[in-house]
């Protein structure tokens, strides 16, 4: 036992009582880029990585349980700060992203480091110039299900492997050419926009894509929440402005109904549902003695 852990002894040499720990993070964003920080002063070398000082954030109190809860952490930071900025957590390059806690002693990284956390960046919030994200730990995981289950709705997703569906011919090029529909007191939110070129029918892009092509969010990728006369609303706002002229590729979307997949689609031999089992009115039914 040292500082609060256990280590085996063949790992850990005995030292006097100073203090020589480091917690060291590993940040693998969505974007490919890795970021790594340590709770020491200086850089640490560690696998070979430099972990920079985190100068402006920190991990909150770790807790592990044996009733296979999940086990979460908070990272806790300023903004605007060389070490997170405020746009790139709005462009959402840290949702999900992988994270990595362990320890080293600083005064010889060639001990072997000790993992204590594993997991991915959950809940990000914001309040004034200081941010708080949310560390799952991979017992998060075990809670989603793992196994299908009946359902009259499809299971699998719009132009996966099992789904079939040939994603290219479902792809529309267009250019952002409103931000409002130019009636009095309309503005922009980043999460509606116009594109007068697309000619589709009312709901074709609903709970598609839109993958950016030009303009400040470049290289993201978002769902669309409505489409109609041209008129795309997304589910949340982009993390950068969103301006006329901005390209973008938006792919149809499905609503995993049994009549979008034959009728959109002509997908109905790969449909991973069961749309004529009975639901939850059959199971209620019972005999009426006056019929």
């Amino acid at each position: 036992m040292r500082d609060g852990w256990l280590f085996d002894e063949q790992s850990w040499k005995v030292y006097p009582a100073v203090t020589r720990l480091a917690q060291c993070w590993r940040i693998d964003r969505t974007d490919g880029v890795t970021q790594a920080f340590t709770s020491f002063d200086k850089p640490l070398t560690v696998g070979g990585i430099t972990y920079q000082p985190a100068n402006s954030f920190s991990a909150s109190q770790l807790a592990s349980d044996t009733d296979m809860s999940v086990a979460d952490v908070e990272l806790l930071g300023a903004l605007d700060s060389d070490d997170i900025r405020a746009a790139d957590l709005l462009a959402g390059v840290y949702d999900n992203a992988e994270v990595e806690l362990f320890l080293v002693d600083w005064g010889d990284l060639t001990i072997p480091r000790t993992v204590v956390r594993r997991g991915t960046i959950g809940t990000i919030s914001q309040a004034g110039i200081a941010f708080r994200a949310e560390l799952r730990g991979l017992g998060q995981r075990i809670q989603q299900p793992v196994i299908d289950s009946y359902s009259a709705e499809c299971r699998v997703d719009l132009f996966s492997a099992k789904c079939g569906v040939n994603r290219a011919a479902f792809a529309v090029g267009a250019t952002v050419t409103s931000l409002t529909d130019g009636s009095l007191g309309a503005s922009s939110d980043n999460r509606v926009f116009f594109a007068s070129a697309l000619g589709q029918a009312d709901g074709w892009f609903d709970y598609g894509e839109v993958w950016w092509t030009g303009g400040a969010n470049a290289g993201r990728k978002t769902e669309v929440r409505s489409f109609k006369d041209g008129r795309i609303e997304l589910w949340e706002p982009m993390g950068l402005d969103i301006a006329v002229g901005d390209t973008f590729t938006v792919h149809a979307g499905c609503d995993k109904s049994f009549a979008t997949c034959k009728a959109k689609f002509a997908n109905v031999l790969n449909f991973r549902g069961e749309p004529h089992v009975p639901g939850s009115d059959a199971m209620l039914r019972y005999p009426d003695p006056k019929s």
